[in-house]
């Protein structure tokens, strides 16, 4: 369950890519830094059928290394890794990208921390050895990108998702780059709310840009003056 899920598991947060240059190991995957669980989903518009279903009572955000904001999941099932590279482990454990707080973000949102009733034993995915492997000469090639003003992105842009996978050089041509399907804007009391959870975001990330609404369901946004990073076009050297 997403609920179950804590630091340090490896969460898909992509579906596969097509490629032509092939998709190395451990790509869509992120290693989980935080996760919050949200008992009151009260914010959420009744009809909704992104997030809120009949079944959902707690929603689950996760802050994920390499992510430009944390990710709401629904409640039910997710996709993680039951083993990792181990070098990468140890690269993603010893340079977090979300700053070490012990308050939750979101407001009437705890911090999920110990065993949970479907998951007694709390471990991260086993080590696997560090497969041998040299950087290409000459440099691997990766499409090019350009930043664009955040009311501007629109369905159809590819976007970056993801933006650091160890070992970078190993990162393929439009690795983290994913297609946007579904825009949505927040009004009112929920987006004063969202504001902080930016301003927060932009300030521990100062080098990343501003948070953007992606297709998982996610609270990513930014104000007008935010910019994205996004793909010139897919495949682009």
């Amino acid at each position: 369950m997403s609920t179950a899920l804590r630091p340090g598991d490896y969460l898909q947060i992509a579906s596969e890519r097509m490629a032509v240059d092939g998709v190395p190991d451990g790509e869509g995957f992120a290693r989980i830094e935080r996760v919050e669980v949200i008992t009151d989903i009260g914010f959420l518009a009744p009809a909704s059928t992104q997030v809120r279903t009949r079944a959902a009572r707690e929603i689950a955000v996760v802050f994920c290394h390499g992510m430009p904001g944390p990710v709401m999941l629904r409640e039910g099932d997710q996709w993680t890794r039951g083993e990792v590279d181990s070098g990468r482990a140890r690269w993603d454990s010893a340079h977090p990208w979300w700053p070490e707080t012990q308050e939750p973000l979101f407001t009437g949102s705890r911090l999920a921390a110990g065993p949970h009733p479907f998951r007694s034993t709390i471990h991260g995915p086993d080590l696997m050895a560090s497969a041998a492997a040299t950087e290409p000469q000459p440099p691997r090639q990766r499409a090019a990108v350009f930043d664009k003003p955040a009311h501007m992105v629109m369905v159809g842009d590819y976007l970056q998702i993801h933006a650091l996978r160890h070992l970078q050089w190993d990162m393929r041509i439009d690795e983290g780059f994913h297609r946007v399907e579904w825009i949505g804007h927040l009004a009112g009391d929920a987006l004063d709310a969202s504001d902080r959870v930016a301003q927060r975001g932009s300030n521990a990330l100062p080098h990343r840009g501003a948070e953007h609404e992606v297709p998982a369901p996610a609270v990513h946004r930014a104000g007008a003056g935010g910019c994205s990073r996004s793909s010139r076009r897919r495949g682009a050297a």
